[in-house]
């Protein structure tokens, strides 16, 4: 989750300050509404959590980032990854 931060606050950066945007208003978008989307689900105290396709706009350094919180999650509650 932190290298998701990490990527949207340089996106953010290269785009307001720079004025050299390196990355698509769509892609940016999306990015920010899956962390967001996660922090929500990750914040409520639950002990099943599903995912559908929650890694599908991740970059290979952030799907393992995700991965390994998830690893450290299921030591605690019960996780279902979903993919099509």
């Amino acid at each position: 989750m932190q290298k998701l931060i990490q990527l949207l606050e340089k996106w953010s950066y290269e785009y307001h300050v720079l004025n050299q945007p390196t990355v698509d208003d769509k892609v940016y978008d999306q990015t920010f509404q899956e962390l967001k989307d996660l922090e929500e689900t990750l914040a409520k105290e639950k002990s099943i959590f599903i995912f559908d396709e929650a890694d599908n706009s991740l970059d290979e350094n952030n799907k393992k980032a995700f991965y390994q919180r998830l690893e450290k999650l299921s030591k605690e509650r019960i996780i279902i990854l979903v993919s099509h």
